[in-house]
């Protein structure tokens, strides 16, 4: 959907188009009140996590800025109708975005504001209904639009690089790293960005003082950064897809872009159902996990621990690719990063008390220590990899990656036993090793090499004499 222009903007609305909004409002049922999407990846996990604790959304209010919604839909014909009341036709965006909440906080309330007039959304009506919002009881505000602006003209990264000292002697393959350090040193990639006017700046502004949670689609265009996703407080959502790959004696996993355009500055993202396009999508999830949290007040602290570690991973392949030049100050770069990271967390899981299933590190957390982790085990250091996957197997247990990473420190703990004659200890530890193993074939049934793991532990364990690691 496209609507009217704002100073400096070039489009509105952050859905793949109106085909797109249909087609996956065709995988909802509305007498079941289910959709037929996959529910696979850490944001389910939590989700189903956060569902068998009880927390389903009771008491939380989200409000939802949109198109327009059908009522005729049940689901939607319970919610509460706001705004303009004469502006009441039904829209495939609006109804998708609001359902999609539904599926992740079905006890939660939902405002509907629809903000479109003769099939466009008018930025009068977005307008008026953010003042509004200010004054009713929403806690969460949902709003699946926004205007591009060319990153060029709000967020100059090369500006702020240029005031910066390089390192001492710094060649080409340090750059990233020394780029890393700086960013890592922000309070976060607002800090660089110059707000533009536009309807949005009052009444956010507003929503922020009043203590509200306002996520908004971090848009569908390469190049552009989009308002209201860039205000201060505000949190921007975005799709991404996951490749993983096996390095040395581990599983590690790298975010990709997307199936379609979409802005590369955003605080978090969601794994992108097959055919799902654009952002708008990802943030009414989004919306209603914050009504599953224990707290939203802890929002701030995990876009951080996700900002530094993606930071971080992303640095971590660049040194695996560069194994010829490694340097102590670029593996430095990486261990400071990921461990603020790790401090940044809201939630502490180091005590033997506290590891328990925690919906909200399972997602936002749970790369944190499972790749921190993977880059000690990958170092040698084999207490700090299990000081990071033993808590992420716990509060995470769900997730396939900890179990796994975590039975490859105790395998790895058993080839140095082995070394040192220690055969009754190997058998120890590879039985441990195939339990977790097992675990995480369970998990993820199709991953073929868990299962061959789980075999050659086993195997190890009761023959600790003839067990050797497998490549």
């Amino acid at each position: 959907m496209k609507g009217h222009k704002t100073e400096g903007a070039e489009i509105w609305g952050q859905e793949g188009g109106v085909d797109t909004a249909a087609a996956l409002l065709s995988c909802y049922d509305p007498v079941r009140r289910s959709w037929n999407l996959p529910r696979t990846g850490e944001f389910w996990d939590a989700v189903k996590s956060a569902h068998e604790l009880g927390r389903l959304g009771d008491g939380h209010t989200i409000a939802v800025v949109d198109d327009g919604f059908d009522l005729s839909i049940p689901a939607l014909a319970e919610q509460t109708l706001m705004g303009n009341i004469n502006n009441t036709a039904a829209s495939v965006h609006g109804t998708v975005v609001a359902l999609l909440i539904l599926a992740v906080a079905p006890k939660a309330r939902l405002l509907l504001y629809p903000t479109a007039v003769n099939g466009r959304l008018d930025p009068a009506a977005i307008e008026l209904a953010l003042r509004e919002l200010v004054k009713i009881s929403a806690t969460i505000v949902n709003l699946s639009l926004g205007a591009a602006f060319p990153a060029r003209s709000v967020f100059d990264i090369q500006e702020y690089l240029r005031r910066l000292a390089p390192w001492p002697q710094m060649s080409k393959t340090d750059v990233p790293f020394w780029i890393g350090q700086n960013l890592g040193e922000l309070d976060g990639w607002r800090d660089l960005v110059k707000p533009p006017q536009s309807i949005f700046e009052a009444p956010i502004e507003a929503l922020e003082r009043s203590g509200r949670t306002v996520l908004a689609a971090t848009g569908n265009a390469q190049g552009h950064i989009y308002d209201p996703a860039l205000r201060a407080k505000v949190f921007s959502v975005a799709f991404h897809r996951t490749e993983r790959s096996i390095a040395s004696l581990m599983e590690e996993a790298t975010a990709k872009a997307p199936t379609f355009s979409q802005s590369e500055v955003f605080d978090f993202s969601i794994y992108q159902p097959p055919g799902v396009l654009g952002s708008s999508f990802a943030t009414p999830q989004l919306s209603g996990f914050v009504a599953l949290m224990a707290s939203r007040d802890d929002l701030r602290a995990y876009a951080e621990v996700v900002r530094l570690e993606a930071m971080a991973n992303w640095l971590m392949v660049q040194l695996e690719h560069d194994r010829l030049n490694w340097s102590d100050r670029r593996d430095g770069v990486i261990n400071k990063l990921f461990m603020k990271a790790i401090k940044a967390s809201p939630h502490s899981h180091f005590d033997q008390n506290r590891q328990n299933p925690c919906p909200e590190c399972a997602f936002f957390a749970s790369s944190a220590f499972i790749n921190y982790g993977l880059f000690k085990l990958n170092w040698g250091d084999l207490d700090g990899a299990e000081a990071l996957l033993g808590p992420a197997e716990a509060f995470a247990p769900a997730n396939p990656h900890a179990a796994a990473n975590l039975g490859m420190v105790y395998a790895v703990r058993a080839m140095r036993a082995k070394k040192a004659g220690e055969l009754k200890k190997v058998s120890q530890l590879l039985k441990k090793a195939a339990k977790l193993q097992q675990k995480a074939s369970r998990l993820r049934p199709d991953h073929e090499p868990y299962q061959r793991r789980v075999e050659e532990f086993i195997f190890g364990a009761n023959h600790p004499d003839e067990w050797q690691m497998a490549p």
